[in-house]
């Protein structure tokens, strides 16, 4: 397990944007270069995770909320990195061109959009201090300020394209599962009060699964919040302890049997399945309890069955377990979600970099997704 550092600051990037009424003279003296950049995670702040290949160079980027002031950290990935990652943006992209212009003690980067987004020109100029901010004075060829209208935003116009020309990209339909879907806090409001239902009207333990994708808020957004409002009649544990192990992944590799930690081979599910009927019978259970650092089931623990039994995880809703459940519910958060949760958890806990973590999402984790998981939606209670 790799040491991990101090966190340090993360730099300030202060910036205000303009839109273009009519091109420079000489346009063409000035250096320029083609860029393409594309997003691989926007959450509803506006924190971004993006994509840029600017010339030669190829550069992963990570920006939080913000107007004229936000935080930045930018670093430089491979070409191949670039290649593996970059099928994610489907959808959520940019092309043009920036010219790079002098201008009293500023640059001017000048953006000519082209693709969707062909016809928008736009300006930003960058700044070291704020003060440098407030005392700049455009050119006169810059039109209006958007530093702080949302809608020009890159990731935005890589969304939904134009403003004035209404250019709206076609959204996603979403999965027809004939189950209900709700936003989060009501979602939960809605879960608690069916759990309380099937409490009131049964003389067994209750089961509830709470199944989603990774860094989904299985665990921090649902199943932690429903076990504050049941307290004591109520216990919760993660299906992630039911983890076989790295020496059982090594010896199925031996056999020729290649599995990865995102597939529900890698967990022993009959023995869950096994307990959560014990549960349900009123008996205790020898819990493992799984070490993430070594990747491997370390002890054991009593757990003695309680009114309510919840268990979350990615395969609560497998078809090897799902119908011992109750109340059923999917967190069902998007792929950008997703990945900037796992993003900023995998950070923290396994010091990795980010570009390692985007590599395997894309190569292993949404592939999985699609295809044990998402599947699984249609199994939760209407």
């Amino acid at each position: 397990m790799p040491e991990l550092q101090k966190e340090q600051p993360k730099p300030k990037e202060i910036e205000r944007k303009f839109l273009i009424e009519s091109l420079p003279p000489d346009l063409d003296k000035f250096p320029k270069k083609e860029i393409s950049q594309g997003y691989l995670a926007i959450t509803p702040d506006g924190t971004e995770v993006r994509l840029r290949e600017k010339g030669d160079k190829y550069y992963q980027t990570i920006k939080t909320s913000g107007g004229k002031v936000r935080g930045e950290t930018e670093i430089e990935i491979t070409k191949e990195q670039f290649k593996s990652l970059w099928p994610m943006t489907e959808g959520k992209r940019v092309e043009k061109i920036r010219y790079e212009i002098p201008y009293q003690n500023s640059l001017i980067e000048l953006d000519v959009y082209a693709s969707a987004l062909k016809g928008l020109l736009t300006a930003e100029v960058e700044f070291k201090t704020e003060k440098g901010s407030d005392e700049f004075v455009p050119p006169e060829w810059f039109g209006k300020e958007v530093t702080e209208d949302k809608r020009y935003k890159n990731q935005n116009l890589a969304i939904a394209g134009i403003p004035e020309m209404s250019f709206k990209r076609a959204e996603r339909k979403k999965e027809i599962t004939g189950k209900p879907e709700y936003e989060l806090q009501e979602g939960i409001g809605i879960l608690v009060d069916k759990i309380k239902s099937k409490v009131e009207k049964s003389t067994e333990p209750i089961i509830v699964q709470i199944a989603g994708g990774s860094a989904s808020g299985k665990t921090s957004e649902v199943s932690d919040k429903v076990k504050k409002v049941f307290g004591k009649d109520s216990i919760a544990f993660s299906m992630d302890d039911y983890y076989r192990g790295k020496t059982f992944m090594e010896s199925e590799a031996k056999k020729g049997n290649i599995l990865n930690w995102d597939q529900p081979e890698a967990l022993n599910l009959e023995l869950l399945q096994k307990h959560l009927k014990q549960l349900k019978n009123g008996q205790e259970i020898e819990k493992p309890v799984y070490d993430m650092k070594i990747s491997e089931p370390s002890s054991t623990e009593n757990v003695k069955p309680a009114k309510i039994i919840i268990i979350e995880g990615l395969f609560a809703l497998n078809d090897k377990i799902e119908k011992q459940g109750d109340v059923k519910a999917f967190v069902d958060i998007g792929m950008h979600g997703r990945i900037l949760r796992r993003l900023l958890r995998d950070i923290e806990r396994t010091g990795q970099k980010p570009a390692d973590i985007l590599k395997y999402f894309s190569e292993i984790v949404e592939p999985m997704h699609e295809k044990y998981i998402n599947s699984t939606k249609k199994m939760q209670t209407s």
